[in-house]
């Protein structure tokens, strides 16, 4: 096959080192709640086929998706 290896899964990971940095710099965030943004770009996302990944959002439902490979899924979260 010409296609390049894949990933099957991802599972963002922060390290210590990287609270840590916050902390020392005085942050707010840290003393406050904070909300996470995550960005799927499916234009960039192909599957075993070498299709784009149909990631729409598609308003307050939990699925991804409207039909038409690519586009952009945004999710956020409070952290507390």
């Amino acid at each position: 096959s010409n296609l390049p290896s894949h990933v099957i899964a991802f599972r963002p990971k922060f390290d210590g080192k990287w609270l840590k940095r916050i902390a020392e710099n005085g942050s707010e965030v840290l003393q406050s709640e904070f909300r996470v943004e995550i960005e799927i770009r499916g234009d960039f996302i192909l599957d075993c086929t070498g299709r784009q990944l149909d990631a729409n959002n598609r308003g307050t439902e939990t699925r991804s998706g409207n039909g038409t490979p690519g586009g952009t899924f945004v999710s956020t979260f409070l952290v507390k």
